[in-house]
């Protein structure tokens, strides 16, 4: 009964159970061993609970580090093997993404710009690359931007323009780069900015 409890995450009835049957018989293996078990899958579910908050937060590294804890005790633990299974399928996604847009900001380029509007720069570099700039409301895109290259990449051109004009870069997607300004604020706005 006490087992049956525990399997349906009825933990405290399960141990009542167990303490029960403990209070007529005080050296019963069995109900010392399911009283272990209730408690070892409350902390587990205790990590899964944290491993799932952490992965709906795209913490990875915290949701890794809670479902170690469950298979260190229990390797063939369902629901932390499959949520360890959907992080290294992002982890994967994550890698063939960042290799899609990295090829395409190898794309060769030659320039030249003298005193151009900044979003002529990002149009251009666009269209050589076939990626979407999303541009964040307080980057400004009328300012005037002198750049002259030869024999360089587009990933060469957006570094330099980016210096230039104080700017960051955050990858949206294999197709896209969010641009923004380099401020603290827009800084920790962006952090945590990652897409699956």
């Amino acid at each position: 009964d006490a087992n049956n409890l525990r399997l349906n995450q009825q933990y405290q009835a399960a141990d009542q159970a167990c303490q029960q049957v403990l209070r007529l018989e005080p050296a019963n293996v069995l109900a010392k061993e399911y009283m272990a078990l209730t408690e070892r899958d409350q902390r587990h579910q205790i990590w899964l609970n944290a491993a799932k908050t952490a992965l709906l937060e795209n913490n990875d590294t915290k949701a890794e580090y809670e479902l170690r804890l469950i298979l260190a005790e229990n390797n063939r633990h369902h629901q932390a093997l499959a949520l360890q299974r959907e992080i290294d399928q992002r982890r994967q996604r994550e890698v063939i993404a960042i290799s899609k847009l990295s090829n395409s900001l190898r794309q060769p380029l030659e320039l030249s710009f003298n005193n151009a509007p900044l979003n002529a720069v990002f149009d251009l570099l666009s269209r050589t690359a076939g990626i979407n700039f999303v541009i964040d409301r307080d980057v400004k895109t009328d300012s005037r931007v002198t750049l002259f290259m030869r024999n360089g990449t587009v990933e060469d051109a957006l570094k330099v323009l980016l210096l230039d004009q104080q700017l960051e870069q955050k990858r949206l997607n294999p197709q896209a780069l969010l641009i923004y300004p380099t401020q603290p604020a827009k800084q920790q706005q962006y952090r945590e900015l990652i897409t699956k």
